[in-house]
């Protein structure tokens, strides 16, 4: 989205990176036109003229609205939650970058730049908002974007290439019974346990965080077995610790009654991993390598204990 006075051309870097990513581009020519459209469908960044300041009293004193209109765009942009991941870019003159920095814009172009620099800076931007949104909140891992995207450049490459889909079991009933807090520290261990096992296993491998309880690996055939042998020992050893002493003094064993409220003798949780094992063209789409994962990971879940399978 372009901001400027009515009439007024993006400039032709914003044009050349939006034709480059297929992007329109919607000129607004007022601060309420820009806030209406990006809370309606959030563009992929809003950028700005920000106003240069003079010395020329007439000039002066619309260039201090021009301003205020500016920074109060920043600050409201930024401040509401439903827009303010949205890249907020100012073209600016030398003098005034500072200005619009310390404004809240995520990013300004001074006029002197070249003009391959402000291409660069344009997508840089527009890169580290994609990063930003596709990474979960939690664990920082990427999210289910970035996993989507990963699946789709091994199958358009033809690679041969698996899709672990792991998943925490009785997690809510543990979340349940002893808090979100310490449910996050579950999330986050099996996080690490699931990047460090792929970072050692498969290096040229791939996790997402998909969301809650959910974890997804893309490693080649080969590395399921050890990725997977690797991160249900992990986390099998270190299950039995995530126990109220309470339980352990009162029952002898950890207790967390199940959706339908009763126990039973078990560790609190267990992790259940299922694999889809593709071969060159095997899945045409995401989804079908997603279908078969996620019915191996449910086969996988009526085993006990911690356990994987895997299918093709």
């Amino acid at each position: 989205m372009w901001l400027a006075p009515p009439g007024s051309p993006p400039p032709t870097e914003v044009a050349e990176v939006a034709h480059k990513r297929f992007l329109d581009v919607t000129v607004a020519s007022s601060l309420s036109e820009v806030l209406a459209l990006a809370t309606g469908a959030p563009p992929a960044a809003v950028v700005v003229r920000w106003p240069e300041r003079s010395t020329d009293r007439t000039v002066r004193s619309t260039g201090r609205q021009a301003a205020a209109d500016a920074e109060t765009l920043c600050r409201r942009l930024k401040g509401d939650p439903l827009t303010a991941t949205i890249p907020l870019i100012a073209l600016a003159s030398d003098g005034v970058v500072p200005y619009a920095l310390e404004a809240g814009a995520d990013e300004a172009l001074a006029a002197h730049l070249p003009r391959r620099e402000k291409l660069v800076r344009l997508e840089g931007a527009l890169r580290r908002s994609e990063r930003d949104l596709a990474a979960h909140p939690a664990t920082r891992l990427p999210g289910a974007p970035a996993v989507e995207r990963r699946l789709a450049g091994e199958i358009a490459a033809g690679n041969a290439f698996a899709l672990c889909y792991a998943d925490l079991d009785r997690f809510k009933e543990y979340n349940d019974r002893y808090g979100c807090a310490e449910g996050d520290k579950v999330i986050l261990l099996v996080a690490a346990i699931v990047r460090e096992t792929v970072v050692e296993r498969a290096p040229d491998g791939f996790v997402g965080h998909v969301g809650g309880d959910d974890f997804a690996l893309v490693v080649a055939p080969e590395q399921v077995a050890p990725c997977c042998d690797q991160i249900v020992g992990a986390f099998g050893a270190v299950a039995p610790r995530f126990c109220d002493d309470a339980d352990r003094r009162a029952n002898g064993f950890p207790v967390v009654p199940d959706r339908r409220g009763s126990t039973s003798r078990t560790t609190v949780m267990s992790l259940s991993i299922g694999a889809a094992v593709g071969a060159p063209g095997a899945f045409a789409t995401p989804s079908q390598a997603w279908a078969l994962a996620a019915k191996m990971k449910d086969r996988a879940k009526q085993l006990p204990g911690n356990s994987w399978l895997a299918g093709c």
